[in-house]
Parts: C-alpha cells; sequence; structure tokens
C-alpha cells in the first residue's frame, strides 16, 4: 500500500510539472486542475504521516505488550496448581454439611445412660463437703470462708 501511495504521489507530481511548464495560457486554463493536485499531493503526505504514527503507536503498544508479559511471566505449572488446588478446595466445600459434618466442632458424647450419679461421692480428697479449695493452714489466719 505504501507502494502505490508513493506512485501515485509521484505521478501527481509529474502532471503538475508537466501543467506547470505549458504555455500560459493552457496553464491558465489548469489553474484549477493544478490546485486540485496540490491538495491531492498534501492529502497523500497527510495519511503516510498518520500511517507512520500509527505504526509507531502499533509497534510501541506490542513492545509493551511483550515486556508486561516477560515482567508477569507466570512460573511453568503454577497455574495449573492453583486450578487443581481451587477445584479441591470446592469440593470439599461442597461436601460440608454444616448440619450433620462433626469435622469442626465435634458433638460432646451423651452421658451414659444408667443409675443417677452420686455427686458428693466425687468430692476430691483434701475439699470437705462444706469446705472450700483452701489448705487449713490457710483458714488458720482467722478468716472466714
Amino acid at each position: 500500500m505504501e507502494d502505490h501511495l508513493r506512485k501515485e504521489r509521484d505521478e501527481a507530481r509529474r502532471r503538475a510539472d508537466d501543467i506547470a511548464s505549458g504555455s500560459s495560457a493552457r496553464g491558465a486554463r489548469h489553474s484549477s486542475r493544478l490546485e486540485r493536485i496540490r491538495s491531492y499531493l498534501i492529502a497523500l503526505h497527510a495519511q503516510e504521516e498518520v500511517k507512520t504514527q500509527l505504526c509507531y503507536r502499533h509497534g510501541a503498544r506490542m513492545s509493551l505488550e511483550k515486556l508486561v508479559e516477560a515482567e508477569y511471566e507466570l512460573p511453568p505449572g503454577l497455574l495449573e496448581n492453583y486450578i487443581k488446588e481451587e477445584e479441591e478446595y470446592l469440593t470439599k466445600v461442597a461436601s460440608f454439611d454444616p448440619l450433620g459434618d462433626d469435622t469442626l466442632f465435634p458433638t460432646p458424647s451423651p452421658p451414659p445412660t444408667g443409675h443417677p450419679l452420686d455427686v458428693a461421692s466425687q468430692v476430691p480428697d483434701g475439699i470437705s463437703e462444706h469446705g472450700s479449695f483452701l489448705s487449713p493452714q490457710d483458714n488458720q489466719d482467722g478468716d472466714q470462708v
């Protein structure tokens, strides 16, 4: 396409030179045509400038994308491992039954059925039925418990 634009521009210049070198009567007749050719050349030049800028910007964007990809390149297998771990986690979460699963918060076993327990017989040694956890020496200061 660039060669095509260059050929058109060269042809327009050649025609403009032919018209300008002709007789004054012929030049006067073709003055409007010469002006159109000049405008056409200016438009072609502007198109080439725009095309150059677009190519430069496209190249710069591609270079930037490559730099970003290189900067943030993931190690091989990292993404696959992440996806696998996420699937395993989601499977565990989906199978969790908050009403029947005792994994996180085990339910204490019920007390054994049978005769009621004699609480008084379970008082540890050193504590009387009406006493406290204080030793007899602690009670000698005269403090009432």
